[in-house]
């Protein structure tokens, strides 16, 4: 009988040298945490309690790499979750990067007859990629184009590369509008933010109108307020403010383009803060349970 194994002998220093490689193989697969917060109502499980039919759904678009650092959220309140912010941490040699997702009721997050992101009793499955995310909240099916899947290969590399990954729940908005978390992301801060520009936008416009500039005059400052560059800063979201008064100006350009200067005016005579961003009025912070 002819063997098919043959027993080799290395040198004592090879062996040393294999076991350390995979020594720091094993060392290099990130320490992987997550947390709800202390968040009542709320409960989480980790990627082995996601459901089959959508770990099915992540093999078959090559999405399932992400799937160790995936989450299920639980809402176990009586009230519907109509707001969810979530945060990753990933700490690479010292570094740490955050990734930030919000996801929220279309309609109004203050309110009991809207869509809610996650019904009482009910649960969804959270990656770190956003198109995966709604495209699971939504119709539970998942249909990547060939920039998400290059996408997500980059990214799971970047996670892979981790010494530690963190996912929390950051904050939670009820049906009531009632938020709690300890909303690191600033998302009660980024509603307030978008309250204050559109107020002092709709202000100076009204002002203009008032006082009877010229459509060339209004034109150009609408122009000027739509091309201001959106500020950034380093782990959080882009400033919510500037990018609503941005759509605010491209949508007043097309009013007084296409429908005239007194329609524009009509139009936003009526357009008050409480009306246009109702739903950010009525959110109010529940501390941090």
């Amino acid at each position: 009988m002819i063997s098919l194994f043959r027993r080799i002998h290395l040198p004592f220093g090879v062996l040393l040298l294999v076991a350390s490689v995979l020594a720091t193989n094993a060392a290099a697969e990130p320490a992987i945490s997550s947390t709800s917060n202390g968040i009542s109502g709320i409960e989480i499980a980790n990627s082995g309690r996601i459901p089959e039919g959508i770990v099915a759904e992540l093999k078959s678009n090559s999405a399932d790499g992400l799937l160790p650092y995936a989450i299920v959220v639980r809402n176990t309140g009586s009230l519907s979750v109509t707001g969810l912010a979530i945060r990753y941490g990933i700490s690479v040699n010292g570094n740490m990067t955050w990734r930030n997702f919000l996801y929220l009721s279309h309609s109004d997050v203050a309110n009991a007859d809207s869509i809610p992101v996650i019904v009482p009793g009910g649960s969804t499955v959270l990656t770190p990629y956003h198109t995966l995310n709604e495209q699971l909240m939504g119709t539970g099916y998942v249909s990547l184009n060939g920039n998400d899947i290059d996408n997500i290969e980059r990214l799971t590399g970047f996670l892979n590369s981790a010494n530690q990954v963190t996912i929390s729940i950051d904050s939670v908005i009820r049906s009531d509008g009632t938020i709690v978390g300890p909303d690191r992301s600033l998302t009660f801060q980024g509603f307030q933010r978008q309250i204050s520009a559109y107020t002092k936008f709709r202000n100076e416009l009204l002002r203009r109108f008032a006082e009877d500039a010229t459509d060339a005059d209004t034109i150009a400052w609408l122009q000027q307020v739509q091309s201001q560059r959106i500020v950034h800063p380093v782990n959080e979201p882009p400033d919510p403010g500037t990018m609503r008064v941005k759509l605010m100006a491209q949508e007043y350009l097309g009013f007084i383009k296409n429908q005239g200067h007194q329609y524009a005016w009509d139009t936003l005579k009526g357009a008050t803060p409480e009306k246009a961003l109702g739903q950010f009025f009525k959110v109010h912070q529940g501390g941090a349970q």
